[in-house]
């Protein structure tokens, strides 16, 4: 509804008193620090925090799968003063006898996929009932086997005198041994490769190991091993479930640390003197008296100034809207920030979207189902401030289809006695209607961007688009009514447009730019057509709707399992036409705001104001955060 006004604040003070004042600004969540400090400052560097995520790691591939808790993940809720008081060396305890059991694990897990290999690799020799020592212990001859498919049998004949007889299978090839000596080894394996013939490998490395043993032996004796080492790991698997109680104190250490870091990384980021650190930032005019009172008993030791900004100086943008309008910023968020010198669009965007995205679900069933489990979760679960303003946009949403749903008279795709207009039967009095809202949508742009004009007192700007709104109005007046008013009205906007658009003193000039800018009224009409898309959306979600009840229907008639069938197929179809809709009617209402509104009048900032505040990943402290 507003953006604040916010002034440059800029402390000096001494270097031991860095960390007291960055502690006490995070405690009031006032000031917006300007981007001094590096933004790739993440847990990743810190050991201490490593550590902590291989534990969550563990803990979750040790927990029970929870859909729900990939929706909404575990969070610890506390009060500031008690997230300040965490019991380090406690926890660090805990944390300490985990990343043991896990380094045993750990190493426990790569014998076991070692051995696994060993075991994978003897599978090409466990046909063999002779040990490593007795095949090698042969003085003038060596034992080679070969891999060779029937259709290659041919190649052999250069092999003359050798006996060939297959003694096992490996897959579609057979395994076939053969004696050479050992002065002719070399030449008989060139002769193998040259009519590309396949040696077995042997695992000598492995087979080293038992080489008192055949394969199948050692295969066992690794088998044994193997589930030595299973064995173990589930008694620490065990020990682990029982650490499982700790994971919210390891929580909220995590987030403790987390900002101990982060503390540190900025304060060394602040330009500073041998004595001395400076900080500059922004601060909210209303906010200005609690920032010198938050720092008041820092005064003799750090100096504080605040002024207004410089006409070079782009500051941070602060919106403020009403509890009603506050959950429609998401997209004002997704966007990007407004120039402070232009305006907030969420109030302007918020009754748009929420009919838009209506229309392009148009089923009261689906409104029902999605604001009664909004309200629920809103109800039921805790959420951080962010994913409650969500779940109020989406509620928002679900009211919003419910509504248009009903005049449509559509609920799950079944056809009500009641409907304002049959959205199936009668699309091209629907697609007069979107455009009508299109032509409002735009209109209302244009209108905007003449208040800023004026409002920063461009004034032969400001008549430029006074013209065009003009234009906007009257030339589909004079086309639909014939009245001749509107037929002078569009003249008069029209010369407007051919006067204002340049501000070059020479009048050839101006009237050519003029006359090009005429031309743009085509783009207007095309940002109204892009509207069509409402009715295309609306259009498809009622379809699907009734072709899934068409499919539930005919399942019936399936003997014994028909209801059960039936039952899934609307289910099941319902579920999804519900997510998929309602993703293509956020996106395209959204691109709707971005593309043909926010392009008439929107002017880019710099970015959001975001004071300093406890940096949290895992921890939500029960104080209202301030976006």
């Amino acid at each position: 509804m507003a953006i604040e006004r916010v002034k440059k604040v800029q402390i000096v003070g001494f270097q031991e008193l860095k960390k007291p004042v960055i502690e006490t600004l995070q405690e009031k969540e006032i000031l917006h620090i300007e981007n001094t400090f590096s933004k790739s400052f993440s847990w990743q560097e810190v050991s201490s925090l490593r550590r902590i995520e291989r534990v969550f790691r563990a803990f979750e591939q040790l927990g029970e799968k929870n859909f729900l808790g990939d929706i909404f993940p575990q969070r610890v809720f506390l009060k500031k003063d008690r997230f300040k008081k965490v019991d380090v060396k406690k926890v660090e305890s805990k944390l300490r006898e985990i990343t043991e059991i896990l380094k045993e694990r750990d190493e426990l897990l790569l014998r076991e996929e070692n051995i696994r290999q060993k075991i994978v690799n003897l599978f090409t020799v466990e046909f063999l009932n002779i040990s490593l020592k007795e095949l090698t212990s042969l003085k003038k001859v060596e034992l080679l086997f070969l891999k060779i498919s029937p259709k290659e049998k041919s190649k052999l004949s250069k092999l003359e005198g050798v006996i060939l007889k297959p003694i096992a299978s490996l897959g579609k090839k057979e395994v076939i041994p053969f004696c050479v000596r050992k002065e002719q080894k070399e030449k008989v394996i060139k002769i193998l490769r040259e009519e590309k013939l396949e040696l077995l490998e042997f695992p000598i490395s492995i087979w080293k190991e038992f080489e008192s043993y055949s394969p199948i032996e050692a295969k066992k004796l690794l088998e044994q091993k193997l589930s030595q080492i299973q064995s173990r790991i589930k008694e620490l698997d065990k020990r682990l479930k029982t650490y499982l109680v700790y994971k919210e104190e390891l929580m909220v250490l995590y987030d403790y640390l987390l900002n101990e870091n982060f503390k540190d990384a900025l304060t060394e980021s602040f330009p500073k003197t041998k004595r001395l650190f400076i900080l500059e930032g922004w601060v909210l005019e209303k906010e200005e008296k609690e920032l010198f009172s938050s720092l008041n008993r820092f005064r003799e030791k750090v100096y504080i100034r605040v002024r207004e900004p410089f006409k070079e100086e782009l500051p941070p943008t602060k919106l403020r809207n009403r509890p009603v309008f506050e959950p429609f910023q998401i997209l004002v968020n997704m966007y990007g920030a407004p120039h402070p010198a232009s305006l907030d669009p969420t109030v302007f965007l918020a009754p748009f979207f929420f009919f838009f995205v209506g229309i392009c679900i148009s089923d009261a069933g689906y409104g029902a189902i999605l604001a009664g489990l909004s309200f629920y979760i809103l109800k039921r679960k805790k959420l951080t401030y962010s994913g409650r303003i969500f779940f109020r946009l989406l509620s928002l949403l679900g009211l919003s289809t419910f509504l248009v749903g009903s005049f449509l008279g559509s609920f799950l795709g079944i056809s009500l006695p009641f409907k304002g207009i049959d959205i199936l039967s009668s699309p091209f009095q629907f697609l007069l209607f979107c455009f009508f809202l299109g032509f409002l949508q735009v209109l209302l742009g244009v209108v905007l961007k003449v208040y800023l004009e004026f409002k920063n007192k461009n004034y032969q700007r400001a008549m430029s688009f006074l013209s065009w709104a003009g234009m906007l109005i009257s030339l589909p007046f004079f086309f639909i009514f014939k009245i001749a008013l509107f037929k002078f009205l569009s003249i008069g906007a029209a010369l407007g447009i051919l006067l204002f658009s340049s501000q070059s003193k020479n009048i050839l000039k101006r009237f050519a730019i003029g006359l090009y800018e005429l031309y743009g009224i085509t783009r207007y009409f095309s940002d109204i057509l892009s509207y069509s898309r409402l009715l295309a959306l609306g259009m498809a979600t009622g379809v699907i709707a009734m072709v899934i009840n068409l499919l539930a229907k005919s399942a019936l008639s399936i003997p014994f399992v028909g209801f059960l069938i039936a039952g899934g197929i609307f289910l099941g179809g319902h579920i999804f036409n519900l997510f998929i809709n309602l993703m293509g009617g956020f996106i395209h209402s959204a691109r709707l705001q971005f593309v043909e509104f926010f392009s008439k009048f929107f002017i880019l900032g710099r970015d959001f104001f975001r004071p300093l505040k406890i940096e949290t990943r895992y921890v939500a402290l029960l104080k209202k955060t301030k976006e």
